[in-house]
């Protein structure tokens, strides 16, 4: 279910930045994995909860997942190019 802003009279917006070293394998889309690159990646990243008679009734986090694959080495060409 969507809420937008007329039906919600608080939504809680979080914004934060993701940051570590890749040391494990990246599950993409489809099943593939990528192997550690041991990179360094900082990603900025939101989320949005709306509440609704005290509960959480939508959760949604966004981040640029093309930022967090140029900062593991790969551009979009890369990444289709890899062997399923």
């Amino acid at each position: 279910m969507f809420w937008d802003l007329k039906h919600c009279d608080n939504p809680a917006v979080t914004e934060w930045t993701y940051t570590g070293t890749h040391k494990g394998t990246l599950l993409m889309p489809g099943g593939r994995e990528i192997e550690p690159t041991g990179r360094f990646i900082s990603v900025r990243a939101t989320c949005t909860s709306f509440v609704k008679d005290g509960k959480i009734c939508t959760h949604r986090e966004y981040y640029d997942q093309l930022e967090l694959y140029s900062q593991l080495g790969f551009g979009l060409l890369e990444l289709e190019r890899m062997p399923a």
